[in-house]
């Protein structure tokens, strides 16, 4: 059983699921579909069925933000990267950190918008692997692979094929003596990625690696 929690701004009940402020006498969050009872006091949640998708209803995870069933993104991270808060894809404030998601989201891709590079692979080609609530953070060519951090997850282009990894089965990422990009994944099946980082170029993927080792922890707390 949870405890109930309360916004410390209006009071509202926080959901047990996501964290998004419910209206008093509902039994299901409108964010991300969970289902619960409260007990007569108010302080506990008496039942709760996890997270399922607000698309087809299969259940999903607080670990990929994308749907086993249909594939579609079914919740956000907080855009906030010191924020561990995940919720609902129509919250418009993230219930922990209070920080406004579209404004934060804008303000994260800026940061990163300096290692972007549109000329690869071709916009058009690359929306079709993206969720369209999907967001880029970092696009970098390697000599023969191109990385893609997006606010969810990491997309490897090597060819004409796109491979994605969650967050939370990146344990680590780095460069090795030759300069190239060694990812480590978990997960049922532990592997390496490697990338060929291009000359002159491991100070943009140093920083991608940042990012991406910060996103990764942040994934699996």
């Amino acid at each position: 059983m949870d405890k109930v929690e309360q916004c410390p701004t209006c009071g509202a009940i926080k959901c047990p699921s996501c964290g998004a402020p419910l209206k008093e006498g509902i039994t299901s969050c409108p964010y991300c579909g969970v289902e619960f009872r409260i007990s007569e006091d108010k302080t506990t949640f008496l039942k709760v069925e996890r997270l399922v998708c607000p698309y087809c209803g299969a259940k999903i995870s607080r670990i990929d933000p994308f749907c086993p069933s249909c594939g579609k993104k079914a919740w956000n991270y907080c855009p906030n990267l010191d924020c561990k808060e995940r919720f609902g894809l129509k919250t418009q404030t993230c219930p922990v950190c209070g920080m406004e998601v579209e404004s934060a989201k804008r303000r994260l891709i800026d940061s990163y918008e300096n290692l972007r590079e549109s000329d690869s692979p071709k916009s058009e080609e690359l929306s079709k692997e993206l969720d369209p609530e999907e967001n880029v953070l970092v696009l970098l060519n390697a000599v023969e692979d191109t990385l893609i951090i997006t606010d969810s997850r990491l997309i490897h282009r090597s060819g004409k094929n796109y491979f994605t990894y969650p967050f939370s089965e990146i344990e680590n990422a780095s460069l090795d003596k030759f300069g190239n990009l060694i990812i480590s994944l978990g997960g049922e099946k532990p592997s390496e990625v490697m990338i060929i980082c291009p000359e002159k170029k491991e100070k943009q993927f140093q920083e991608a690696i940042d990012l991406l080792l910060k996103l990764s922890k942040r994934a699996r707390e």
